[in-house]
């Protein structure tokens, strides 16, 4: 769904996001699009982001201006690592609980998640 659409008005039992969130390029725009999932989740959710460490190749390529690096590191293309801790944080100020990680510290770094009771 688009994000001026009121998708969010009806509970849903299960969300995710295998890849959209990885080329989300501000970690605001994520926030409120899983505040906006927290909201309406009556089930589970299973995210996905890309949480490797940062290395001398990656800092170099998202500081080169878009228009002088290949396609697949233009801004929109390349998956933008995210450190996990703050993810947790992030899950928690949206009222979501960690059931479960898989492949921790990788770009396949997946999280299940579930509303917070009240």
């Amino acid at each position: 769904y688009r994000d001026d659409e009121a998708w969010d008005s009806a509970p849903i039992d299960f969300a995710f996001s295998i890849l959209t969130f990885q080329h989300i390029t501000h970690l605001i725009d994520i926030e409120n699009y899983v505040k906006r999932i927290a909201n309406c989740l009556s089930g589970i959710a299973y995210f996905q982001f890309d949480t490797r460490p940062t290395n001398f190749w990656y800092n170099i390529k998202t500081r080169v201006p878009s228009a002088l690096v290949p396609a697949v590191w233009k801004v929109g293309m390349r998956r933008v690592r995210r450190d996990p801790k703050m993810l947790h944080g992030l899950f928690a100020r949206c009222g979501l609980r960690i059931i479960q990680e898989f492949d921790s510290n990788s770009a396949l770094h997946g999280f299940l998640l579930k509303r917070n009771s009240s």
